[in-house]
């Protein structure tokens, strides 16, 4: 498949198309292709009866065209041209192409859209598969909920795939495909279905990574029998809820190498060396996806790498792990005003105060974001209750009465 690409000259048109295993979005959908690998094919084409290309410059970007890196030429200015991503990420790309007649345009410059993106996503999603229970009305109905939390920052559309097996079955069988991650599904238990059972639960993301849990501590009983009397005498197992960790904690063995792991990542960050220090945390996060600072670590470095979609999703991650994670909120809040999105930050510093009423810091930035949003009356009482929470002489209150002094000769 492949997705069409303008071009600022008349040297060529272009086609991108990606590694095995990339999704594409409908025509007019916002999201961009994805892939669950970090070797990504560049295809393009010459425009009929042109000059042969001399020279084939790539280029990419990070963060939406702001700043541009040049990652090298195609050595035989043929595709399909090999991009090695460095990391997870958006990727947009700009190809300049030459022959005798010219360029098909200057290098990108800061501000330059690219000509098309890819998504690298190299991790699967976090999925908790809280189990099966029974309502009251089970013998009626003959339905079991099925309730599981999944998140991902690229899920698929309907990526929610859920299967049951019986002790005697070698396969899985599939109850339903294709479902929205509403996070619980009605499962009407078909005729002949009773004894132990186990359910599996299967989510993908648009790269196609998958996370598969498995819940085994579901009983059915038989349906009951004309008179009304059970089928069977011998006791029934009711359905059990699973526990509410959001993953499974690792071995002892694995836990403690992935505790070493995140030493050697602390070891690192503190000294600003960050790709290490993002490499060992991803390393002991694999190994244990439950170390809840390690995430928030991760998310940390990749907001200072100006990496926000990447930082929003670690963050998100640690919430889901820790909802009432203080960074991982700070953080998310600080990554929506990166992304000029003040009304999802604000929301987000509102929900810290639930936790944190007193924290000066969070008033000093709900003041900067009303005023952001043209909300001044309400800037300027943010500020306010920063400089009554803050320590005299602290720099927020040295801030904040700037602010408030910025804001009072404008009046």
């Amino acid at each position: 498949m492949a997705i069409s690409t303008p071009w600022h000259g008349c040297l060529l048109t272009a086609l991108l198309s990606l590694a095995a295993g990339a999704e594409f979005p409908l025509a007019g959908a916002s999201e961009h292709p994805a892939v669950r690998t970090q070797s990504v094919e560049l295809h393009y084409r010459i425009v009929p009866d042109t000059m042969p290309l001399i020279e084939v410059d790539l280029w990419y970007t990070t963060d939406h065209g702001r700043s541009w890196w040049r990652y090298g030429p195609d050595p035989d200015c043929t595709p399909p041209m090999i991009f090695g991503a460095p990391s997870e990420g958006l990727y947009g790309f700009y190809i300049v192409a030459a022959n005798r007649a010219g360029c098909s345009s200057g290098p990108p410059q800061p501000g330059t859209p690219p000509q098309s993106n890819c998504l690298v996503d190299l991790t699967s999603p976090v999925v908790q598969f809280h189990g099966a229970a029974k309502g009251t009305d089970f013998k009626t109905t003959r339905t079991v909920q099925l309730t599981w939390s999944a998140y991902d920052g690229y899920l698929a559309s309907k990526p929610v795939t859920l299967y049951y097996q019986k002790p005697d079955q070698a396969t899985w069988q599939l109850i339903e495909s294709g479902l929205p991650n509403s996070g619980h599904y009605p499962w009407p238990i078909q005729p002949g279905l009773a004894g132990p059972v186990s359910l599996k639960l299967s989510v993908s993301d648009r790269a196609g990574n998958i996370t598969e849990q498995v819940w085994s501590q579901l009983t059915i009983e038989p349906p009951a029998t004309l008179t009304g009397e059970p089928a069977t005498s011998q006791p029934v197992a009711r359905a059990r809820q699973a526990p509410q960790e959001p993953v499974q904690p690792a071995r002892a063995d694995i836990a403690g190498l992935a505790r070493r792991k995140v030493e050697l990542g602390t070891w690192h960050l503190v000294r600003a060396e960050f790709d290490v220090a993002s490499e060992r945390f991803r390393e002991a996060l694999q190994l244990d996806p439950t170390l809840v600072d390690a995430r928030n670590d991760l998310a940390g470095i990749l907001y200072k790498q100006g990496r926000y979609d990447l930082a929003l999703r670690e963050y998100q991650r640690t919430l889901a792990l820790d909802p009432a994670h203080s960074q991982a909120l700070k953080g998310v809040a600080m990554t929506y005003i990166q992304r000029h999105e003040p009304d999802l930050a604000q929301a987000a510093l509102q929900k810290m105060l639930l936790s944190t009423p007193d924290d000066p810091e969070v008033w000093l930035n709900l003041g900067d974001l009303a005023l952001k949003m043209n909300q001044r009356t309400r800037a300027r009482t943010c500020w306010e209750k920063a400089v009554q929470l803050s320590s005299p002489g602290s720099p927020t209150v040295t801030r904040a009465r700037q602010r408030l002094d910025a804001y009072a000769a404008r009046r």
